[in-house]
């Protein structure tokens, strides 16, 4: 677990925004960490353009990005992801729209298109997240920052009918569906068998359930040192491009899975969370959690306020569970016309009959 401070540090960052369409709350946690590692972002954006293949026509297109970055090695990657892979999201669609000239182009097509823009966007984050360690490097003589690493979990509502989910390690995301979890990422541990034949075609090896017997992620932005030539010369002075392995050839590589999640009517609320919350609870006893407190009237900042105080107060030492970072993000899946208020009073009345109480 590594050092930890005597008496956790229990001051939550809360962020609640109301809107018209997936209302959300941030809540986030130091608790018993020596330093805040987690990270996170938000960007509504409704500016951007995608081509309707129907009419030919230049639509503006609606992104709703959540993010929750979970760093390792210090906070270095995680705050540099948050703040430069979101943009670099949008920038896909500002300076690469897509263009597709064949109007009977399929729909799983443009998906697969998106999906593209995406995994350039977490591949292009992660060159420029080495470039930027490069540059400290050479102005403090430390490659300390090359151990720096962070998972990232993204929820990207488009239209604010499809839900992309995009994983890069073990955060997790998941969304009730008529108070039912659905998974919609599946945590990246070296031990499992598709990650795990890929490190050992890497040229890697997992000992201890970890990459090289130290990486307890098989995928991840940052972790340069499983991700660059080994060179014979190390004095070698080469550029970036000698240097970097491409994604495929990596050990830990930073190439999201990518799941897509149409949203329905019986799509409730949708959670991104850092492991430091799914070690505490598996994916329905969350579900279940947040459905006992709206069934008593509780707004969504004091459900987050309590969730957080409860994941801390699990802290164990046999088991190890509740002394990480914490952080999460509910969204509600408000209905079309749908105001917060009547989200709630709707998943209060649908909750109270399934229990009988009305």
């Amino acid at each position: 677990m590594g050092q930890l401070l005597s008496q956790p540090l229990n001051d939550k960052l809360i962020q609640y925004k109301e809107y018209e369409k997936f209302s959300y709350c941030l809540g986030s946690m130091q608790g018993y960490r020596l330093t805040q590692e987690d990270a996170h972002s938000i960007n509504y954006e409704s500016n951007l353009q995608f081509q309707n293949l129907i009419n030919d026509s230049i639509e503006p297109i609606d992104l709703k990005i959540y993010g929750i970055y979970d760093g390792h090695g210090g906070s270095q990657s995680s705050n540099y992801i948050s703040e430069h892979l979101p943009q670099e999201i949008i920038n896909q669609f500002k300076f690469q729209p897509i263009d597709i000239d064949n109007k009977n182009t399929s729909y799983k097509t443009i998906q697969g298109l998106l999906i593209s823009k995406f995994k350039n966007a977490f591949l292009k984050t992660d060159y420029n997240l080495f470039k930027f360690f490069q540059q400290e490097n050479n102005n403090n003589n430390n490659n300390s920052c090359l151990n720096s690493g962070s998972t990232a979990i993204m929820g990207i509502i488009i239209n604010n009918k499809e839900l992309y989910c995009l994983n890069t390690g073990d955060s997790r995301i998941i969304t009730s569906i008529n108070g039912i979890a659905k998974n919609l990422s599946f945590d990246h541990k070296p031990n499992h068998i598709g990650e795990l034949i890929r490190i050992n075609d890497a040229g890697g090896s997992v000992s201890f359930n970890r990459v090289g017997g130290i990486l307890a992620l098989s995928r991840a932005f940052g972790d340069f040192n499983f991700k660059l030539r080994k060179f014979r010369n190390q004095s070698i002075d080469s550029s970036f491009e000698d240097q970097i392995l491409n994604s495929e050839e990596t050990q830990v590589t930073v190439e999201p899975e990518i799941i897509i999640h149409k949203i329905s009517p019986n799509d409730e609320f949708i959670i991104l969370a850092c492991d430091g919350i799914w070690d505490c609870f598996n994916n329905q006893d969350l579900i279940n959690y947040i459905r006992n407190q709206l069934v008593k009237g509780l707004k969504l900042n004091e459900i987050t306020s309590i969730l957080l105080e409860y994941t801390l107060s699990l802290a164990n030492q046999s088991t190890g569970i509740g002394f990480d970072n914490m952080s999460l993000i509910i969204i509600a899946c408000q209905l079309d016309n749908e105001s917060i208020d009547q989200w709630y009073e709707r998943l209060k009345l649908k909750i109270e009959i399934e229990k009988g109480i009305v």
